[in-house]
């Protein structure tokens, strides 16, 4: 299915290189920056949304909002955990490492951009449904469309990233690791299906944060205007609240990627990969502007998403700090238990030899 060309890892030769870039201190000074961004991540991310997952499937509720919660959860622990590979090439002068092996890098690339894409979808989705509820309180969104949109763009993706290493298998597209960006992926060279992929791409990754953005201006205008939704009941307008900062994050940590994917394909389509261009010269944008947009700040959304769910959602923090007492409690009940046993074997001993 794939060629030799998967294997190449180095950009073309009149681009900047990386073995040059890389003798700068400064240079891997930052990469080192964003190899501890990335740890850090990991360590507050990872256990916060395995809490925040708890918390969500444990409660009693089962609407829709509840059900999304979960999903969202379940994907940014995956993502907490995807960028690994990344951060350790990071910390090796961006060598493959674990990239190294081809099939784990081709999966790594699908496994990746679904979790990306996907996590976009659900936060569209969830910011939608809000905004509907919020202009009209009775309206019921089943959880069967939530199940059926998750699985159509599901198979969508996967469509998505089989065709065109198929269409490219005659030796016209590269599929691999880069140490440019620090991740694997893959890119046509054949005219016109390099634009064309380049335009579906960028209009999948589109399509959630402009929606969202609508989504989010018409919450947000409703929102201030319903100001008898705080008198009636305080609960919702707090939930809306934390569900407009929820989209508000999604935006700040998306939009990045977005824009960076509109500069690239008009980048292409004007100067057709002639270097240098007016974009993607500078060796910032050159080694970062992917690496940041496509990576980082996917990870940071992960991220922050449950510390924000700690920080608005009251129900979250009673339950933790229930859970964290009952914890020591029991941690203090069973070293309570363990001296005692501790001192009557002791004692047991002491008397037996005395006699």
């Amino acid at each position: 299915m794939f060629n030799d060309k998967s294997t190449i890892t180095e950009p073309h030769p009149t681009t900047p290189n990386v073995e040059e870039f890389l003798t700068e201190y400064r240079f891997r000074v930052y990469d080192t920056l964003l190899a501890v961004a990335l740890s850090i991540c990991t360590v507050v991310g990872l256990p916060s949304n395995i809490v925040s997952l708890i918390y969500f499937y444990s409660g009693r509720r089962r609407d829709f909002s509840s059900f999304t919660y979960i999903l969202v959860c379940c994907i940014d622990i995956c993502t907490c955990v995807a960028h690994l590979p990344v951060m350790i090439s990071l910390y090796n002068l961006r060598r493959p490492v674990v990239f190294a092996e081809a099939l784990f890098c081709i999966s790594w690339s699908v496994v990746f951009y679904y979790l990306q894409g996907i996590s976009m979808f659900l936060v569209m989705l969830l910011s939608v449904s809000r905004s509907i509820k919020l202009i009209n309180t009775y309206h019921r969104i089943n959880k069967k469309a939530l199940l059926y949109s998750f699985i159509l763009y599901t198979v969508f993706h996967l469509i998505l990233y089989n065709v065109p290493p198929v269409v490219g298998n005659d030796g016209s597209m590269f599929y691999g690791y880069s140490r440019v960006d620090v991740y694997c992926y893959y890119e046509l060279y054949a005219k016109p299906l390099s634009y064309i992929d380049q335009l579906i791409h960028s209009i999948v990754i589109g399509i959630a944060p402009t929606v969202t953005t609508v989504s989010f201006t018409i919450f947000v205008i409703v929102l201030f205007r319903k100001s008898r939704v705080s008198q009636k009941n305080n609960k919702k307008h707090r939930a809306a609240v934390t569900m407009a900062m929820f989209s508000a994050l999604f935006l700040t940590c998306n939009i990045p990627c977005l824009l960076n994917n509109i500069l690239w394909f008009l980048t292409e389509l004007s100067y057709k990969r002639e270097y240098p261009e007016p974009f993607y010269s500078g060796d910032f944008m050159f080694f970062y502007s992917w690496l940041i947009s496509d990576v980082f700040c996917t990870v940071l959304n992960a991220t922050l998403n449950p510390v924000l769910y700690f920080c608005r959602i009251e129900g979250l923090k009673r339950w933790f700090k229930r859970k964290l007492r009952g914890t020591l409690s029991l941690s203090k009940n069973n070293i309570r238990s363990m001296r005692l046993s501790v001192i009557s074997v002791v004692s047991t001993n002491w008397a037996s030899a005395s006699i």
